[in-house]
């Protein structure tokens, strides 16, 4: 359904399955993101929206040139309206896991980090939705060195059920501190495909509460992170997911790291975390706090009793 590369550039490619985003992997060996289907897959372009379905699950992505907008609020909006608006006419409205990717992400722009006013642009595309909090999709935001605003997502035809993290605030309840508007993504999104489920684990970073955790230490910040997301698979086990015992069953995850300098004590410290048999994909990008070292997101996949 996706083939995802990541290297020094954020563009699609002729097929609309591949696309290629802009932060530098950290790891001597390269790698790609895969994402199969049992099933027969359709793939189709529309108006520069990529995409391809399998009846069940729908993965699409869009490139948004920033160039054509005032500022990222604006971009952010439009790319959302377009998003929603072909999910509904294909008929795959429930967004299950978002990914943002785009440059200077802790800028100021029009008074506002860049973040920030991407996070507005999100809302008030959402926001036209009644309702909207309780079906947010899992979420990723990370900051590029490249022009371009990725989004790539999946969509299916019946909603998933999103999950919190109870260690932190709901995103889409944070302070007025972090920004006119919060964040809209769930912690994570849990979906049921029969007697089977995927758990969805949105970018997790030290955060406790709604507040930065040990901002002048990455290896602190790397704990708390590990913390969280263990809080998360806690969670998918009470939601029902089976023989799951730690993060190690936790595959695949993708590591975002600010300074590429912390890549070899965290890949150490984390491989003791997740056990040789999971291969963590380590990218250096920006984080959506000035703060925040590094961020990381996975997804589950298990047995269901529900």
């Amino acid at each position: 359904m996706a083939l995802i590369h990541f290297g020094e550039a954020t563009e699609s490619s002729r097929n609309p399955r591949e696309f290629s985003i802009a932060l530098p992997q950290l790891s001597d060996e390269p790698r790609v993101e895969v994402w199969r289907s049992r099933e027969p897959v359709h793939v189709d372009v529309e108006e520069g929206l990529h995409y391809a379905s399998n009846g069940e699950l729908l993965f699409g992505h869009l490139l948004i040139d920033e160039g054509q907008f005032n500022d990222v609020r604006e971009a952010a909006r439009h790319a959302y309206r377009q998003v929603l608006g072909f999910l509904q006419a294909q008929e795959f409205p429930y967004l299950l896991r978002v990914w943002h990717y785009f440059p200077d992400i802790n800028r100021l722009q029009a008074g506002l980090e860049r973040y920030q006013g991407f996070c507005v642009g999100r809302f008030e595309a959402f926001s036209a939705t009644p309702g909207f909090e309780n079906t947010l999709p899992a979420g990723t935001a990370i900051g590029t060195h490249a022009p371009g605003l990725m989004f790539y997502f999946l969509a299916a035809k019946q909603p998933g059920i999103p999950v919190e993290n109870p260690r932190q605030l709901s995103a889409f309840r944070y302070q007025r501190q972090h920004g006119p508007r919060s964040p809209s993504f769930s912690r994570a999104m849990l979906k049921l495909w029969g007697g089977e489920c995927s758990f969805f684990i949105s970018g997790t970073a030290s955060v406790v509460g709604h507040e930065t955790a040990h901002p002048h230490s990455s290896a602190q910040q790397l704990e708390e992170t590990v913390s969280n997301l263990q809080a998360l698979v806690a969670k998918a086990v009470e939601r029902g997911a089976v023989g799951v015992a730690a993060l190690a069953d936790v595959s695949p995850l993708k590591v975002y790291l600010r300074d590429p300098a912390d890549y070899p004590f965290v890949h150490e410290r984390l491989q003791q975390v997740i056990g040789p048999r999971n291969h963590p994909l380590y990218l250096r990008g920006d984080i959506c706090r000035d703060a925040l070292r590094l961020e990381i997101d996975g997804l589950l996949s298990a047995r269901c009793e529900v």
